[in-house]
């Protein structure tokens, strides 16, 4: 974009003016009130036209100051631009003194400052020192001159010299076709090189022109001044220039080939006589016109006057209802009498297009005042007439006195009401679509905006279309609630009409003298799709509040474009879901708003809300349903553009559908979540409760609520379950029952069953179990203690956690302690490494004893157990201190291990599930001791007894070998020796029995006896066979039976 050029005489101007600038710094303060005053240079040159003609001083227009006129200005304080507002307060001798207005700082002495006058035009707020003027539409005043200045303050005072940027045409004493040219209203300057749009650097004086050509009109009143018509026009442009004027809605143009103003000068026409143009011809066909007859093929016009007939003339226009009451734009090719000789005229017309009507004109009509236009400079009509068609008429309920409308007919351009709940869209066959829900409130302003320029035609010109716009703004609300239900497979796909013209209207705009007429129609118009493969029934939507901006654009260097903005507020309906099947279906319900202008359709506008949904269910073992759905909601937009009204070739502007939105507005389920803590702690054979909560998806608030009716599948490790499948119930709850039978890992993985198998439903985070054991140790499990000394034994306490897989100290936890044959402290507190000490006092007299360590526990599990720590008292030689010697090695072994000679390892009697350690006393008080093991084709085979003994023989050390023994009831029994672990053992096997009769195969041996606390017993044996095979053991009884039991 070039800046423009001034002229030298001009240049020279503003360097004097501009020369007083200085360096952006702070200026000396004044001491008072800073006193502003201007004059106003005189034009550098001016000039009659046509060029040659004999002008008159006389007849110069020489601008002035009026009491109120503004200039607004700015000055750099050095740290930013500080704005400045003066009023003219009073004018002598063409000097004008200026007033402050508003609140602001004002330079200093020494300050330069920069100034811009700019009234009878228009022109944006100061920003940046730069002003943008528009001076296509100039008003009224007789001023239209923009005019810059600078300047420096100098004690206390700042005079100012402006100088015009422009320059300004007059037209004196214009005639009209020789009649005075009186009651002109306005005027239109025309041309090929006219711009009217610019910006001004008020520092630098330089101005940038808008590159796009147009037209500059001008508000007419020639009361004002001495009559003169100013209109002011950027100089150093050449341009062919056209002027028109308007009188009384006829159009009178005076033509001038070329000009090329130069700047701060003045140009004007004497006398100069305006020739009508054909143009457009007003009549108000229900008071001017007693018959008229329009034949819409031929375009054959017959009109009756009430009075006398508009001097009609070739290609003029005019507007014509037809019988249903449609306008038509016609432009007249030949006008003459009525045939049957009545006070009239007979009008051949063809069709006529909107630039007929107006070129050069940009305007915007609008139902609401105050809308924003693309053009800030654009004049805005707002409806003088608003009719409703009533089926055969368009009847006015607004405007011209008429106030028979209630609400906002004359401000809302389509306005609609309408509540349809329960309405049924398709019921054939096994499948039906109804909106439970379908009310709709809208209220939509109309703005329409046009810009008109002009290309040949004929002989008079006719309006080019440079940019269209229409769009509909304002509230939309509604409530959608579909439902779709099946009995069977089907499916359907089908557009329909529900109502027709549920709106109907027209709006007149008189743009001055010329009638715009806007029709606005709408069919309601409804879409449905749905495919079901079973029995199912889904229903939901939204409620929504909205305002909305629809429409499209047209230019003529741009091409078609779509205008759309949306606000929403969205609240879910619903949903209720019942599926055994799958479903998908939708259904868009809207209005098709036709809008023409006069009887052409232009734009289509269809706002299309709609509702989608689907759901889907599959069977899975037990006769359970797992399913899942969903909802969607959006609005697309539909446009066209037709555009015949403007051009002679068909023209019709295609959009793409526009998705003003589409979001999912509630999904089932979308989550699941556990409820129960987890790591839990648990035991082998513990049982815990575990609680889930599902949950849908509600998009349009960003929640979550509960979801009712959810099939749960439920998965362990390391357990079992109470079932395997469970509905969520109302509150969306689900549980399960878990009892833990494994002591190294056990989990439950719960997952939502959908409808799809390949699809994964919500999973809820792993519930797991930390698997909890308890041990007690004692340190050392068997000792001798000397006579008179003391045992000290120390006790510890682990715990196990599955999470670790390690065995951990437990400290600050209580241990009970039951003495035997001695005394200990009752309790003790584990240390830091799980232990306690324990020191055991024997009592008088004493052979054997022991110390029991306790511990129970139902943090984090219920536990209890016990250890019990041998003590013996030293052996001194003697009778029997031998086999007491082998009883005490038997002691010291593992409880429930079979020691013999010859094998690495001891043998564990209680391993497998059937192995066994037993006392059992029949009813004559006899006791028998005997252990088993597990067998591969028996279930278990007796390893050993020793039977028929009595409870005298408790806590004493029985020798086999003494006379007492022998001569007793009791025995020891003892399997083979080779067949220990109760493996591969011969179908013939015998014990080895040992009585009074039969001792020989046995050399020595002894067994000790004990009865527990708790009602178990222990024992500690030694045997030695003839071979010199000896044999130890320690048991300790897993089952006691007796004659009460």
């Amino acid at each position: 974009m070039k800046k423009l050029l001034y002229s030298l005489a001009f240049l020279a101007s503003l360097l004097s003016i501009f020369s007083c600038e200085r360096e952006n710094k702070p200026g000396e303060p004044t001491d008072g009130k800073l006193v502003v005053s201007a004059v106003i240079s005189d034009w550098t040159s001016a000039k009659v036209l046509p060029e040659g003609t004999a002008g008159e001083a006389g007849h110069i227009f020489h601008p002035e100051w009026k009491t109120g006129d503004k200039i607004i200005g700015y000055y750099n304080n050095g740290k930013a631009d500080v704005l400045l507002n003066y009023e003219v307060e009073e004018v002598a001798n063409g000097t004008a003194t200026f007033k402050k207005i508003g609140a602001f700082e004002e330079p200093g002495n020494g300050q330069a400052v920069y100034f811009a006058y700019a009234q009878g035009c228009e022109a944006s707020a100061l920003a940046n020192g730069k002003l943008a003027i528009s001076i296509k539409n100039q008003t009224k005043r007789a001023m239209p001159v923009v005019m810059g200045a600078a300047g420096v303050v100098l004690d206390g005072k700042l005079s100012l010299s402006f100088i015009s940027i422009t320059s300004v045409i007059g037209i004196k004493n214009p005639t009209l076709e020789g009649t005075a040219g009186s009651n002109i209203s306005q005027l239109t300057l025309s041309g090929s090189g006219i711009v009217a749009e610019g910006t001004l650097d008020l520092k630098t004086a330089a101005f940038t022109p808008s590159t796009e050509k147009t037209y500059i009109t001008k508000e007419v009143d020639q009361t004002e001044g001495d009559g003169t018509i100013l209109v002011s026009i950027f100089p150093e442009i050449s341009s062919d220039l056209k002027l028109t004027v308007m009188q009384n809605g006829l159009e009178y143009s005076l033509l001038c080939p070329s000009l090329q103003p130069a700047v701060n000068s003045y140009y004007y026409f004497l006398s100069p006589d305006f020739q009508r143009l054909a143009s457009y011809i007003p009549i108000d066909w229900e008071k001017d016109v007693s018959s008229k007859n329009f034949d819409v093929r031929s375009g054959n016009v017959d009109i009756v006057f009430k009075s006398e007939a508009p001097p009609f003339k070739k290609n003029d226009v005019i507007t014509v209802p037809d019988n249903l009451g449609d306008y038509h734009i016609r432009v007249v090719s030949s006008a003459g009498p009525i045939a049957k000789g009545e006070s009239g005229v007979s009008l051949k017309t063809i069709e006529g297009k909107m630039g007929h009507l107006f070129k050069n004109r940009r305007f915007t009509l609008s139902t609401e005042s105050g809308v924003t236009t693309k053009s800030p400079f654009n004049y805005t009509y707002t409806p003088s007439m608003v009719e409703i068609f009533d089926g055969t008429q368009y009847v006015p309920v607004w405007g011209g006195g008429i106030t028979k409308s209630s609400g906002n007919l004359e401000k809302e351009i389509f306005s609609w009401e309408k509540n349809m709940d329960g309405t049924a869209l398709w019921e054939t066959g096994p499948l039906s679509l109804s909106w439970d829900k379908c009310n709709f409130d809208i209220g939509l302003k109309g703005v329409f905006e046009f810009d008109f320029g002009e290309v040949p035609w004929e002989d008079v010109g006719v309006g080019d279309l440079q940019y269209l716009s229409v769009y509909l703004e304002g509230g939309f609300n509604m409530e959608l609630v579909l439902k779709i239900a099946a009995t069977a497979s089907a499916e359907v796909s089908k557009e329909l009409t529900l109502l027709e013209d549920i709106v109907k209207a027209r709006y007149t705009f008189m743009v001055g003298t010329v009638p715009v007429y806007v029709t606005i129609g709408a069919d309601l118009m409804a879409e449905l799709a749905a495919s079901a493969e079973g029995t199912v029934s889904v229903s939901g939507g939204v409620g929504a509040g909205m305002t909305a901006k629809m429409g499209c654009e047209w230019s003529k260097t741009g091409g078609g474009k779509a205008i759309h903005s949306l606000e929403k507020n969205l609240e879910l309906i619903g949903p209720d879901v019942e599926a055994q099947a799958k479903v998908e279906g939708s259904i868009a319900t809207y209005p098709e708003i036709k809008i023409g202008l006069y009887h052409v359709l232009c734009p289509t506008i269809s706002p299309k809300p709609y509702i989608k949904a689907g759901a889907n269910a599959r069977l899975v073992e037990g006769g359970y349903f797992g399913w899942n759905a969903g909802l969607f909601s959006g609005i697309e937009l539909g446009l066209e553009l037709n555009l015949d009204l403007f051009f002679w070739e068909k023209t019709l502007v295609e959009f793409e559908p526009i998705s003003l939105f589409e979001l999912p507005i509630v999904t089932l389920p979308d989550g699941l979540s556990l409820k129960s803590e987890t790591p839990a702690y648990m035991k082998v054979g513990e049982s815990k409760e575990i609680k889930y909560h599902a949950t849908n998806k509600n998009y349009l608030s960003g929640t979550v609520y509960n979801a009712a009716g959810m099939l749960v599948y439920f998965e362990a490790i390391g357990g079992e379950l109470d079932k395997d499948y469970a509905y969520t119930d109302k509150n969306g709850e689900v549980s399960v029952n878990f009892t833990l039978t494994d002591d190294k890992e056990a989990n439950v993985k719960a997952q939502i069953v959908v409808g799809d198998e390949e699809e994964e439903g919500p999973v809820a985070d792993l519930w797991e179990v930390d698997i909890i054991n308890f041990r007690l140790s004692a340190t050392p499990l068997t000792q001798e203690v000397a006579e008179g000394a003391d045992a000290s034994i120390t006790f510890k306490l682990e715990k196990y956690s599955s999470k670790t897989g390690e065995w951990t100290p437990v400290p600050n936890k209580t241990l009970y302690f039951t003495p035997v044959g001695g005394g200990c402290p009752p309790s003790g507190n584990t240390s830091q490494d799980g232990t306690v000490q324990v020191t055991f006092t024997p009592e008088e007299d004493f052979v054997e004893g022991s110390v029991t360590a306790s511990y129970t526990t139902t943090d984090p599990v219920v536990w209890s157990g016990e250890i019990r720590a041998e003590i013996t008292a030293e052996d001194e030689g003697g009778e029997g201190g031998a086999l007491l010697s082998e009883i005490k090695k038997a002691k010291k072994m593992k409880e429930n291990t079979l020691r013999i000679g010859g094998l690495e390892k001891d043998i564990e009697i209680v391993k497998g599930e059937h192995d066994y350690v037993s006392v059992h006393e029949d009813k004559e008080g006899v006791f028998y001791f005997d252990w088993a093991k597990e067998h591969p084709i028996y279930s278990s085979c007796n390893l050993g007894m020793i039977g028929r003994w009595t409870e005298n023989m408790l806590g004493v050390i029985v020798d086999i070998m003494s006379p007492e023994f022998i001569q007793s009831e009791c025995y020891v029994g003892l399997l083979n020796l080779e067949y220990h672990d109760g493996s591969d053992i011969p179908d013939e096997y015998y014990f080895a029995t040992y009585d009074t009769n039969d001792n020989t195969r046995l050399v020595e041996g002894g067994f000790l006896i004990n009865k527990l606390t708790n009602g178990h017993y222990t024992l500690q044996l030694y045997l030695k066979r003839e071979d010199g095979l000896q044999v130890w053991g320690s048991l300790r009884t897993t089952s006691v039976d007796n004659p009460e039991q």
